[in-house]
C-alpha cells in the first residue's frame, strides 16, 4: 500500500508542475506589449508631470514679456543690422539683415544703396529678400535703405545706415572701366570686358 500511495503522490507531483516550455509559451503569449509601449507609457506620464522639462522649455520659449503691435506699427521696433561694421575695406562682402521683435509684421524688402561713382555692385540673390548681401569693392561712403511694407501692402518704415569703405594704406590703387559694347556695367562675361591690373 505505501508503494501504491508513493507512486500515486509522484503522478500527482509530476502532472501538477508545468514544465519550463509551457511556461515560457504561456508567458510570451500573455504578454503583448512591446518596450516601445512601455516608452509611450512613461512618456504620458511624464508629460502629466507638473515638473515635466518639456513644460518648462515651452514656457520659456514664449515671450509674452514684448508683445508684438503691427497696428500701429513702432518704427524702433526693427534695427538695420550689418555685422561687417560701419568701417569696411575693399571688396568685402556686407550681410544686410533686419532684426527685432517688429519684423513679424513686415511682409516685404525692397533694399537700394547709393555707392560710390563707378561702383556697379548689386545685391545678392535681389533687393527684394529680407537678407541680401552686396560686395563693397571701391572705397567711399555706401548710404544702404530698406524699405519696409506690411502683409496689405502697407509702408511701414524705411531704414538707413552707412558704411564707409577705406583703405589704412597710403597708397590705394582701383582699376575701373567702361564697355561701350555692354548696356550691363556689372557684366563680366566675354561682351562685359575683364581688365586686369599688375
Amino acid at each position: 500500500m505505501k508503494h501504491v500511495f508513493c507512486i500515486a503522490f509522484a503522478l500527482a507531483a509530476c502532472v501538477g508542475t508545468p514544465s519550463p516550455i509551457s511556461l515560457s509559451t504561456d508567458a510570451d503569449a500573455a504578454d503583448t506589449s512591446r518596450p516601445e509601449d512601455t516608452a509611450d507609457a512613461d512618456l504620458t506620464s511624464d508629460t502629466h508631470d507638473d515638473a515635466s522639462p518639456l513644460d518648462t522649455d515651452t514656457s520659456e520659449a514664449i515671450d509674452t514679456s514684448a508683445p508684438v503691435t503691427c497696428n500701429p506699427f513702432d518704427p524702433s521696433s526693427v534695427t538695420l543690422v550689418i555685422p561687417e561694421g560701419d568701417e569696411v575695406l575693399p571688396q568685402t562682402f556686407l550681410r544686410l539683415s533686419v532684426t527685432g521683435s517688429g519684423t513679424a509684421c513686415v511682409a516685404g524688402y525692397r533694399w537700394s544703396v547709393d555707392q560710390p561713382a563707378g561702383s556697379v555692385s548689386t545685391f545678392i540673390p535681389s533687393s527684394l529678400v529680407p537678407s541680401p548681401a552686396l560686395e563693397a569693392n571701391i572705397i567711399g561712403d555706401y548710404t544702404f535703405r530698406v524699405e519696409l511694407t506690411g502683409p496689405e501692402g502697407q509702408r511701414l518704415v524705411t531704414l538707413t545706415k552707412e558704411v564707409l569703405v577705406t583703405v589704412p594704406a597710403a597708397l590705394h590703387v582701383e582699376l575701373i572701366w567702361n564697355t561701350p559694347t555692354t548696356s550691363d556695367a556689372s557684366d563680366t562675361g566675354p561682351t562685359g570686358g575683364n581688365l586686369d591690373l599688375h
